[in-house]
């Protein structure tokens, strides 16, 4: 095993126990703690700068900062312009699943878009027909549920 697929393998590592450990507690709570963000956007974008120099490759730590700047802006957008649907924390997660897409490429970041609110669709319905359309569902676990749908995605294709 090289040290680049080395430092790739820590980086789904981190990125899949923070990950686990922000869906437990947005679920429970529907909160996202900011200093878990914090933890998981430091240590994962310390990995994806360090990949960066073993390859000797500015597209992985570009593409994380392009990832993570863009998901963010589109998601606030639209927590602005909903009805309370999307949390600040939402919006943070956004950027987090962003630098992580990001540093896979494109394809990734394109197909990452939609995938969210694709996975999020049934169960939000589900809960809207059973409970009312005031009720709510914690976005968060889909966000981060993406990631490695969008990566199986884009390995497929």
């Amino acid at each position: 095993m090289s040290v680049s697929q080395l430092v790739e393998l820590l980086c789904i590592l981190i990125f899949s126990v923070m990950a686990i450990r922000i869906s437990f507690y947005d679920t429970k709570h529907q909160l996202v703690r900011n200093s878990d963000l914090a933890v998981g956007l430091g240590l994962v974008g310390l990995l994806v700068a360090v990949r960066s120099l073993v390859l000797q490759d500015w597209g992985p730590i570009l593409g994380a900062t392009i990832g993570t700047v863009a998901f963010f802006a589109v998601f606030w957008l639209l927590s602005r312009i909903g009805r309370n649907q999307l949390g600040s924390g939402d919006v943070g997660l956004a950027a987090f699943l962003g630098l992580f897409l990001g540093s896979w490429g494109v394809s990734s970041l394109i197909i990452g878009w939609a995938v969210p609110f694709a996975l999020a669709a049934v169960p939000s319905a589900l809960v809207w027909w059973c409970y009312g359309r005031h009720s709510h569902i914690a976005f968060g676990p889909f966000v981060l549920l993406s990631a490695p749908v969008t990566l199986l995605i884009t390995s497929l294709g």
